[in-house]
């Protein structure tokens, strides 16, 4: 995904449409978002997944919530387009997490009791 990332990012930047969109309260989608609320956003969606996949180890688990912390950080100065598709991707991401842990593997993850005995 990374250098997918980075090639949107330079898309976004240099595309003159976005600089005419409106998205809510952002003007222009290639300045950063002027509230930083895309940037939280994007980090509680972020910390959704990883409560839905906790992870065995604690140690990597602190890290994980260590690097969503850096990554709100980290995208507080880029561009709300990209802030705004980072975060539709984590929601996207959790959905389906979600659907599969929850919904289509529950009755293949319970054990089956014997009726009748």
């Amino acid at each position: 995904q990374i250098p997918i990332f980075f090639s949107l990012y330079k898309v976004i930047v240099i595309t003159a449409d976005l600089k005419l969109s409106h998205f809510l309260w952002i003007h222009d989608l290639t300045q950063k978002d002027p509230y930083y609320i895309l940037p939280i956003l994007m980090g509680i969606t972020m910390l959704m997944s990883l409560r839905l996949t906790p992870n065995p180890d604690p140690k990597q688990n602190s890290v994980m919530y260590i690097s969503s912390l850096f990554f709100v950080f980290l995208f507080a100065s880029f561009p709300a387009a990209l802030v705004i598709y980072w975060t539709i991707n984590n929601i996207l991401s959790f959905l389906q997490t979600y659907l599969i842990k929850r919904v289509l593997l529950k009755d293949k993850l319970t054990p089956k009791t014997k009726q009748g005995k």
